[in-house]
């Protein structure tokens, strides 16, 4: 389960631009983790009885099909964006260093 402030940390992460556009991997896991959030406030929504219209706690109420949407979608985002995510880092992060970095530093 994740806390405030691991929440926090991870929607920072990805609000993050790298350059001057997000990429594919990042709205992934924007939407993924909007999905998310989406779970909790019903989660928190059906406890309280805000919106009694919905049903919540149902079987094939709106409340229900909204958690169950959101919770699948979210999973599948997130870990997809963070599938294409991590690749993308990784590609970068290769064609930016010297492969393999020198052991000693040459003097000029």
């Amino acid at each position: 389960m994740l806390t405030h402030d691991e929440a926090r940390r991870i929607a920072a992460n990805i609000a993050k631009l790298p350059g001057s556009a997000m990429t594919a991997g990042r709205w992934l896991l924007a939407f993924g983790f909007g999905c998310l959030a989406v779970v909790v406030l019903t989660h928190i929504a059906e406890k309280l009885n805000l919106f009694p219209v919905m049903g919540w706690g149902l079987p094939d109420s709106p409340g229900h099909y909204l958690d169950l949407i959101s919770a699948v979608l979210g999973t599948m985002l997130f870990s997809r964006g963070h599938y294409c995510g991590g690749l993308l880092a990784t590609a970068e992060m290769k064609a930016s260093r010297r492969f393999p970095p020198p052991l000693v530093p040459r003097r000029t």
